[in-house]
């Protein structure tokens, strides 16, 4: 059997860290989100650029051996559209949203970069730098540090003299009524800065908003930073594994609702989806168990989805073969390179890389792999100490 597992986390691991490869100057743009967003750039008064980005798509801007972007901007469209009508050279609707701003190789030797929520407040946003340029060892929160805001319940957030907006499109803005007025601090922007500390609230709140950071240097941008991008990652890298686009499955599996049934159920169907090999439709039914113990049913062959879990995962839910304590009934694949104790001991060390869904997932995939491999309680085996180790408290599930 062809190590498919192996293959599936080495391509994670490289998704993952790929971006620190990227030469040359510029930023690029990642789309974390569970959905597709429509990104915008845009330079002082130069053309108005549009990339509509897939979950987990990005698109590098590239500034070239200049590395020269001046009064640059980068946002999410709430109204699907970068450009005015009018003209493509004003915005659409960047009055609309928050922001990722940029000033980049203006000859003072360091560039300039925040996050900005002085007009509006609409998506999570972070900014990183990548292939760091000078700054010495003097590197402190706002030299070539990273600022982020989330706020991830803009009803609830969007109280006062602040006023929400619902666009047509679906989506939500929350408008900053005092951030461009040049008044200062007031009740309205002090909810901001309370939400996200290291991003402006209005005009002149630099001291806490600005960052710097050596000209030359890379930068990424992320909508919805931290929000489960790994398990969209794992999806679709299942879809390159088994040579199938599941991309427009995987705009189920997103970072909001994962407890609600009905994502769920998505994304065991996303997994019975999967056909042969073998380890793709593990590595996907793992995440999907881990997911729905997370979600509080400690036994999910006994919960609302066991005939969904029987139905889309192949062997699983299914009564234990005589003589074992295995609920898989899988015949165990102890010949193949992934069962290896180096190899089993790697995939176990990538996950605690991941945030929370995402650990989940290649968690499960982890351990299924190792029952698999003829271990039928992974806690009780050898691996014991290593998936306490990098898998928190799945062994306290009695796994």
């Amino acid at each position: 059997m062809a190590p498919v597992a192996l293959k599936l986390f080495v391509v994670l691991v490289l998704a993952s860290v790929a971006i620190d490869a990227v030469h040359g100057c510029g930023i690029n743009v990642r789309n974390a989100c569970g959905y597709s967003v429509t990104t915008c750039a845009q330079n002082q008064q130069n053309r108005v650029n549009q990339y509509n980005l897939g979950p987990g798509a990005s698109v590098w801007l590239d500034f070239g051996s200049g590395c020269k972007w001046i009064a640059g901007t980068v946002w999410a469209s709430v109204k699907g559209q970068c450009a005015a009508p009018s003209s493509a050279f004003a915005a659409n609707d960047r009055n609309l949203a928050n922001l990722a701003e940029f000033t980049i190789g203006d000859g003072s030797g360091s560039d300039f970069y925040d996050l900005s929520n002085v007009n509006a407040y609409t998506i999570p946003l972070s900014i990183r730098v990548i292939n760091r340029v000078g700054g010495g060892d003097n590197l402190n929160d706002f030299r070539c540090g990273a600022p982020k805001c989330v706020i991830n319940d803009i009803r609830g957030f969007c109280k006062g003299n602040n006023q929400l907006v619902t666009l047509p499109s679906g989506a939500l803005s929350c408008i900053n009524t005092d951030g461009t007025n040049g008044r200062g601090p007031t009740d309205g922007t002090r909810l901001f800065k309370q939400a996200c500390q290291d991003s402006y609230s209005y005009n002149y709140d630099d001291p806490t908003s600005t960052f710097t950071c050596g000209t030359g240097s890379n930068y990424e941008v992320t909508f919805c930073p931290g929000n489960g991008l790994s398990v969209l990652v794992l999806v679709s890298c299942l879809s390159t594994v088994v040579g199938r686009n599941l991309n427009l499955e995987a705009t189920l599996v997103t970072s909001r609702g994962w407890c609600n049934s009905q994502d769920v159920y998505s994304f065991l169907n996303i997994c019975g989806s999967i056909p042969e090999p073998y380890w793709g439709q593990r590595s996907c039914c793992g995440g999907a168990l881990e997911t729905i113990r997370a979600c509080g049913d400690p036994q999910p062959c006994e919960s609302q989805y066991t005939e969904a879990i029987r139905k889309n995962c192949n062997g699983f839910c299914l009564p234990p073969v005589q003589g074992t304590d295995s609920a898989t009934n899988e015949g165990v694949v102890t010949d193949s390179p992934v069962c290896a104790d180096s190899i089993v001991r790697t995939v176990l060390g990538i996950c605690d890389v991941f945030p929370y869904w995402g650990q989940k997932a290649c968690c499960g995939s982890a351990l299924e792999t190792i029952k698999a491999c003829g271990y039928p309680r992974p806690c009780e085996s050898k691996f014991a100490a290593h998936i306490e180790e990098k898998c928190g408290d799945l062994c306290g599930l009695g796994l």
